[in-house]
């Protein structure tokens, strides 16, 4: 007879097992999100269900709910306002959302890029692929046939313009979720497996992704020859070059345009610009207090590069796909560094808000989110009116200061001791962390999205990372959601049924008599 705990631990092993294959199925989480935006659509009416032309996501990279309410508190005291809210704070629909990876509870920007930009979770450090592919996988032929299409790449298809904007590289992790399909998100410049159908990350947007029409970003280095500028690629190719040339051929890509600096950006003649690429510098791109408000400057402002975007995607009649990406949020987190961090979420702001006077509302989905959290906090015992920057109301056990902004991780570690005024106010100070690390982890904890204008009314609860693809999919009406009846192409075929259907009992009654 066998022993009970054995058997125990066969069940146990064996639902585990069955839920981690189901895991590894890209069937798995669409119908998971599928079944849980359906769900959503029961507490609305079909009136109450509109399409959308246009979809921008703003993906606030490590932008967790810790970021948020110190960057609320941040602008009250930049602007003396006590009301003051963040203005995606005040869109229509708002809902938690979990963030893990298949194989990891605290994810990477790779792994969770992939959820939201496919509709499908998949491991840490992969990107545009299904579970059935680990981190770092060798087998070229595996990974191709476990690619999964992105919402981009399903909006490009169905007519509409595709374009992003990062502060990162354009070869990073989270724009490049929107394109790429990779087991290894550092494959920047070159690929790990040596097959020449798995290509690196650079090489797949310029040449399989021409439809783009906008992508503006940092990560020169990974499209230039080693020996050109600040180029690293070994195969002697100038990606870059090859775009234009490329698009200069095609007989309907003759207004393009290729940009590396702020002057030249702010210089487009945009009647006569309909692909846009551009790339400022070497690797990621400023914190947005390092940059310069002068003629010096070289590189753009997030909200800058989004008028840009939206300038050439707007003239799509069929609408268009865009994400923008505040990237330095997180970049400034692994370092400890708070002060760039909220700083650079209220320039993340701005884009928002720029956006919103740019286009029509009423016909653009406008979601707001993150794609983790950080191990970042805002604690002590601080008044309202204490500098966000400046020290908790609480002492240590050893009667030592320290200061509200921690992190549990990170090159912030400090011994216990009291820290000076003018050393907490340097710009570049690295908050005071629990564990030493030379780069912060990332939190597991749940973060939101805000959304407003058609479709934004199905975003509510708590969902899966998942559920962000496919509300913006179901919401514009493309891929596998092309015929709901809320979509305009869905009623005009109902309307030409009907109409086909009158004119034939008109013929009926017309041969009666």
């Amino acid at each position: 007879m066998m022993n009970f705990s054995l058997f125990f631990y066969l069940c146990f092993f064996l639902v585990n097992w069955i839920s981690c294959s189901n895991h590894k199925d890209p069937v798995y989480w669409r119908e998971l999100s599928r079944n849980a935006l359906y769900h959503s659509k029961t507490f609305l009416s079909d009136d109450d269900i509109k399409q959308a032309k246009n979809v921008i996501i703003f993906l606030g990279d490590g932008m967790g709910m810790p970021s948020i309410s110190a960057a609320r508190l941040l602008k009250r005291q930049i602007t003396n306002k006590n009301d003051d809210h963040l203005v995606f704070e005040q869109f229509d629909h708002t809902a938690l959302i979990q963030t893990y990876n298949i194989d990891y509870a605290v994810p990477d920007s790779a792994g969770t890029g992939t959820a939201f930009c496919t509709g499908v979770k998949t491991n840490r450090g992969t990107i545009g692929v299904n579970g059935n592919v680990n981190y770092k996988d060798t087998n070229c032929e595996l990974l191709q046939e476990n690619i999964v299409e992105t919402v981009f790449e399903k909006a490009a298809k169905s007519g509409k313009s595709v374009g992003f904007v990062t502060t990162a590289s354009i070869t990073d992790a989270t724009p490049a979720a929107t394109y790429a399909h990779v087991s290894s998100r550092y494959d920047e410049s070159s690929s790990s497996l040596n097959d020449d159908k798995c290509k690196d990350i650079a090489l797949q947007l310029i040449e399989d992704h021409t439809e783009y029409r906008v992508m503006l970003g940092g990560g020169r280095k990974n499209f230039l020859p080693k020996g050109k500028e600040v180029g690293k690629r070994e195969d002697n190719r100038d990606l870059f070059e090859e775009w234009q040339y490329k698009l200069g051929n095609q007989t309907n890509h003759h207004h393009y345009e290729f940009v590396s600096t702020k002057q030249e950006l702010s210089e487009i003649d945009y009647d006569k610009v309909d692909y846009l690429l551009g790339s400022f510098c070497e690797n990621h791109m400023k914190f947005d207090k390092e940059l310069k408000n002068d003629t010096s400057e070289t590189e753009p402002t997030i909200e800058e590069m989004t008028v840009a975007a939206l300038q050439i995607l707007k003239k799509n009649k069929n609408g268009f796909f865009l994400m923008v990406e505040g990237a330095k949020i997180d970049k400034a987190h692994h370092t400890n560094q708070a002060f760039y961090s909220l700083h650079d979420l209220l320039a993340f702001e701005k884009a928002i808000i720029k956006a919103q006077s740019m286009v029509n509302l009423k016909e653009t989905l406008i979601i707001v989110t993150a794609d983790h959290s950080h191990s970042f906090t805002h604690s002590g015992s601080s008044l309202m009116t204490n500098d966000l920057f400046g020290f908790s109301d609480y002492t240590d056990r050893d009667g030592k200061n320290f200061t509200s902004l921690i992190y549990s991780t990170g090159p912030g570690y400090k011994e216990s001791r009291n820290y000076t005024e003018k050393e907490i106010k340097q710009i570049d100070f690295a908050q005071i962390s629990a564990v030493p690390l030379d780069s912060a982890t990332h939190g597991g904890d749940d973060v939101a999205a805000y959304a407003t204008g058609p479709g934004s009314n199905l975003l509510r609860g708590s969902q899966e990372q998942t559920y962000i693809a496919h509300l913006m999919e179901f919401a514009s009406c493309i891929g596998d959601y092309e015929h709901e009846p809320h979509c305009s192409g869905c009623k005009m075929l109902i309307c030409s049924t009907v109409i086909i259907m009158i004119v034939f009992i008109s013929h009926l009654i017309r041969f009666s008599f």
